[in-house]
C-alpha cells in the first residue's frame, strides 16, 4: 500500500489460485474486478487446488512479492 501525495491510498495485492480450486471462478472474478477498478493486483495461477502441494509452491512466491513490494521499499527509506 502506498500513500500518494494527494492522500489517496493505492492498494497493492498479491493473489494465487490453483485452477482446480473450488474458489477458482471467484478468484477470476475478483482479478477482473480489481483490474477494472485500477487495483494493483499481482495474480498468479497454476495447476492444483487449495492444498499444501499448491501452497508449498506459491507461498514462497508470495513472500518474495512481499519482500519486493514492501520490505525492500522500507529498507531504502
Amino acid at each position: 500500500m502506498l500513500l500518494l501525495s494527494n492522500s489517496l491510498i493505492v492498494l497493492q495485492l498479491y493473489m494465487a489460485c490453483g485452477v482446480d480450486d473450488e474458489l477458482y471462478d471467484m478468484s477470476i472474478r475478483f482479478r477482473d474486478l480489481a483490474n477494472e477498478h485500477g487495483i494493483d493486483l499481482t495474480y498468479e495461477e497454476g495447476p492444483g487446488a487449495h492444498t499444501w502441494e499448491f501452497w508449498n509452491e506459491y507461498f514462497p512466491r508470495a513472500l518474495e512479492w512481499l519482500d519486493r513490494n514492501f520490505i525492500q521499499e522500507k529498507r531504502t527509506h
